[in-house]
């Protein structure tokens, strides 16, 4: 939680995410609960979407899923990402009939939509919260060595055709090591501003 603070696209979730994390501190759950799942949609939205598109359905559930899912992030963060592919967009996300996800797992569409009312729980609480932590922690941007000036999404073309040994991932909260590099219109990177 650490990095929320000095990451651009976290700026303007300052306010609620301190809401929801004073909220699980104070042991009001179905407060924090409901508000970091939505905070965690909107992170990633604005990390893979473009100023016109801003929710997690059609191009950017393709993009984020893809991202998640690249051959092109390695190690323990390429196995990460699929993990967090498979909860967040196969579980958290694509649970709207009850059966489908097993009970006590955390569930997007009843919690946001009010079919749900058990949610309210440390373990649900801790659970959103460690899932935009998650999620944030593997939010990384790519500089291809000797490129043109630009950073990039993990998925982007000119990753794809860089040689091997030739990327360099930067969190999203250190744009200090961007060192005035742009966003790549191609793939859509977000803006990161200092």
């Amino acid at each position: 939680m650490r990095g929320w603070q000095t990451c651009s696209l976290c700026r303007r979730r300052a306010e609620p995410l301190a809401a929801a994390v004073k909220a699980h501190l104070n042991a009001e759950y179905y407060c924090s609960v409901p508000v970091m799942l939505a905070q965690t949609e909107g992170l990633i939205c604005d990390f893979f979407g473009s100023k016109w598109e801003k929710y997690l359905t059609g191009k950017i559930e393709k993009r984020v899923r893809k991202n998640l899912n690249s051959a092109v992030a390695v190690g323990v963060k390429g196995h990460v990402g699929k993990a967090l592919g498979r909860y967040y967009l196969d579980a958290v996300r694509e649970s709207v009939r009850s059966d489908a996800v097993p009970q006590g797992a955390m569930r997007r569409n009843p919690i946001l939509h009010g079919s749900d009312c058990a949610y309210g729980t440390l373990e649900m609480s801790w659970k959103s919260l460690l899932l935009f932590d998650t999620i944030f922690d593997s939010l990384d941007v790519v500089v291809v060595d000797g490129d043109d000036g630009l950073y990039h999404l993990p998925i982007c073309g000119r990753c794809g055709r860089a040689p091997e040994g030739a990327l360099t991932f930067i969190h999203i909260s250190r744009t200090e090591d961007l060192a005035g590099r742009l966003p790549c219109k191609d793939c859509g990177a977000p803006e990161l501003s200092a």
